[in-house]
């Protein structure tokens, strides 16, 4: 009988080292990465022949970024998500916080990464060793250390199980639907006006139709996990969410 063998793909939102309010790791599973490869293609090709797309050619040629997208490519992307084959876990780090500045002090911006990623492959790898595992991660200007070195020394430290990783340029149409669902927490935690932040009602909207998707989500500040089970303060829901912005 051969083993079951999931595919992920992983990307970042934000940056350690920028002005945004957070920065989050973004990695969908699936073991049907075909499946939606053929959906994003199929979309393309549907826009393509779209009158009311043709603006937008060039963008859909270099395949879909959702903070470059217009907001009429988003919708139809965001449109198809739902009905994909992956589950989504993240790791998340609210910035405007002591706990962020008290972190960088402590650590260089290329630890920070490294101790995220190792949380998020952990988490993929380590429930189903007796699996194989396949890794896809969107390329990283990362300062002091390359994101290929990085990788090196999370994965070498895996023993007995079947791993394999690739770091990929943009434009894979799997790692689409990450940078989609990144953006879509992002824009949880941007805005901390909340009678502003709540008037965006298309934020609020992608957000909960995406979250049947999403399996996980870490959040660094206070060390507190977000599932579709559980009790009713740690659901992924937008106003659990948005604690970490208060607590700050």
């Amino acid at each position: 009988m051969s083993k079951r063998t999931y595919y992920y793909y992983i990307d970042e939102s934000g940056h350690v080292n920028n002005d945004q309010a957070v920065f989050l790791y973004g990695c969908i599973r699936t073991d049907t990465p075909g499946f939606s490869t053929t959906a994003v293609e199929k979309l393309k090709e549907e826009l393509k022949d779209d009158i009311w797309f043709f603006e937008f050619e060039e963008q859909i040629k270099k395949g879909f970024h959702a903070c470059e997208n217009h907001f009429d490519l988003r919708t139809a992307f965001y449109r198809i998500l739902p009905l994909l084959n992956f589950r989504a876990f993240f790791e998340v780090i609210y910035k405007e916080s002591q706990f962020f500045a008290d972190l960088k002090v402590e650590n260089k911006d290329y630890e920070i990464i490294a101790k995220m990623l190792k949380n998020l492959i952990n988490r993929m790898v380590l429930k189903e060793r007796e699996a194989k595992h396949i890794f896809y991660f969107e390329e990283l200007e990362v300062q002091s250390k390359s994101l290929k070195n990085i990788l090196a020394e999370i994965f070498t430290s895996y023993e007995n199980i079947d791993i394999e990783y690739y770091i990929v340029g943009k434009g894979d149409d799997n790692l689409s639907i990450v940078d989609y669902i990144n953006y879509s927490l992002f824009n949880i935690f941007v805005e901390s006006d909340e009678k502003k932040f709540r008037k965006n009602t298309t934020t609020i909207k992608m957000f909960d139709v995406l979250k049947e998707k999403i399996g996980l989500v870490h959040i660094w500040n206070n060390n507190t996990f977000f599932s579709r089970k559980g009790k009713s303060e740690e659901l992924i829901e937008i106003d659990n969410l948005r604690k970490v912005m208060a607590e700050a």
